[in-house]
C-alpha cells in the first residue's frame, strides 16, 4: 500500500481527504500511509491531537499510519517544498488560498506545488482546482487562480486526476448574509447554481488517491466535475433557507444583477456575478452524480449543510 501526502491539509476539503482516509468519517478507513502537510505547526498540532483523541477510542477499527509534516508553504522553492512529499506515491493538492495574500499568484503556487510532488518522487497527483477552468472566456478572473492545471500536469511525466469543484456551500454564508439581519436574501433571482459541500470534494478526491495507491482503480488522465446533488434558482434555495432555519419567513428579495455586482468585494467576484446573471441555470456546471459514483455515498444536500452550519446565518 502507498503513501498518500496532502497539501493544504488545513482546507475544508484537504481535512476531509484526511477524514475519509482515515475512516473518521464512520466509513472504513483505507489503509494507507497518510501524510497532512501544512504550512503552520498550531494547525497540524490541532490535527494531530484530534487524532490522538480518536485512537485512544478502542471501539474503532485500526487507522492507517498518519503522520504530519509542517513549516511547508507553496511559496517554498521546490528543492524544499519537495520534502513535505518523499517517500508518497501519490499526492492530493488543494489549490492555496489565503485571503490575507489574495490569489494573484495562485497559479504560480499551484504549479510550484506539482512540480514539488513529482521532485518528490510522488508518481500521481489528484490536483483540486475549480469549474471556472471550463470557462474562462466568460470568467476570465477567476479561471486565471487555476491555470488549466490538465495541461500542466501533462508536462510532468506523472499519472494524474484533475478534480473540479463547483460552487462551494460556504460561499452562502457572504452571499446571503442577509440572513443575519433579516429574513430576506437579497439576491438577482436569475442566478441558479447548486451549491456543494467541499467535504465531499474532499471525498472524492481521497478515494480516487486510495483507488491509484492501492491499484483498485484507474484515474489516469481523468477529470471529474463535482457539483452538489441539486440545481436550485435562487427561490428554491430560498425556501431551503425557511425550511432548514426554521425561519418560515425566509424569502428571495430580487436585486438588479448589474448593481448586485457592483456590490462585490472584488473585481473577479463582480465577474461571476455577471455571469451567473446573463447564463442563470447553465452558468455553473451540474454534475449531480459524480459523488455517488465515485465514493459509494450520497453528496451532502442543501438541507443538511444549512442544518450543520445554521450559526452562519444567526440573527
Amino acid at each position: 500500500m502507498g503513501r498518500i501526502a496532502l497539501f493544504a491539509a488545513s482546507s475544508q476539503t484537504g481535512r476531509a481527504a484526511v477524514s475519509t482516509l482515515l475512516g473518521w468519517e464512520g466509513r472504513a478507513p483505507y489503509m494507507h500511509g497518510v501524510r497532512a502537510v501544512f504550512r503552520s505547526e498550531e494547525k497540524a498540532g490541532a490535527m494531530a491531537k484530534e487524532a490522538t483523541l480518536r485512537s485512544s477510542n478502542k471501539t474503532r477499527p485500526p487507522e492507517a499510519e498518519l503522520s504530519f509534516a509542517s513549516g511547508f508553504d507553496a511559496y517554498d522553492p521546490p528543492s524544499k517544498l519537495a520534502e513535505a512529499f518523499s517517500d508518497s506515491d501519490v499526492a492530493i493538492l488543494v489549490t492555496p488560498h489565503d485571503p490575507s495574500r489574495g490569489f494573484a499568484d495562485d497559479a504560480m503556487l499551484q504549479k510550484n506545488m506539482m512540480d514539488a510532488a513529482v521532485s518528490g518522487g510522488v508518481k500521481h497527483i489528484v490536483s483540486v482546482g475549480s469549474w471556472t477552468v471550463r470557462d474562462a472566456e466568460h470568467v476570465p478572473l477567476l479561471a486565471a487562480r487555476f491555470a488549466a492545471p490538465e495541461e500542466h500536469l501533462d508536462t510532468l511525466g506523472v499519472g494524474w486526476t484533475s478534480i473540479r469543484a463547483g460552487f462551494f456551500n460556504p460561499n452562502l454564508a457572504n452571499l446571503f448574509g442577509s440572513l443575519r439581519t433579516s429574513d430576506e436574501i437579497r439576491f438577482p433571482a436569475e442566478c441558479a447554481f447548486a451549491p456543494c459541500d467541499p467535504r465531499d470534494v474532499g471525498r472524492v478526491a481521497a478515494t480516487v488517491a486510495a483507488d491509484v495507491a492501492s491499484k483498485r482503480g484507474d484515474h489516469s488522465g481523468a477529470t471529474y466535475d463535482v457539483s452538489g446533488p441539486e440545481l436550485f434558482t435562487v427561490a428554491d434555495m430560498a425556501e431551503v433557507f425557511a425550511q432548514a432555519l426554521e425561519r418560515p419567513n425566509i424569502c428571495l428579495a430580487p436585486t438588479n444583477v448589474e448593481e448586485h455586482a457592483g456590490t462585490m468585494p472584488s473585481p473577479a467576484l463582480e465577474e461571476l456575478l455577471l455571469h451567473m446573471g446573463r447564463k442563470g441555470a447553465s452558468a455553473v456546471p451540474f454534475a449531480p452524480g459524480a459523488v455517488k459514483e465515485l465514493t459509494g455515498e450520497d453528496a451532502v444536500s442543501l438541507y443538511e449543510w444549512i442544518k450543520a452550519n445554521k450559526d452562519l446565518f444567526k440573527r
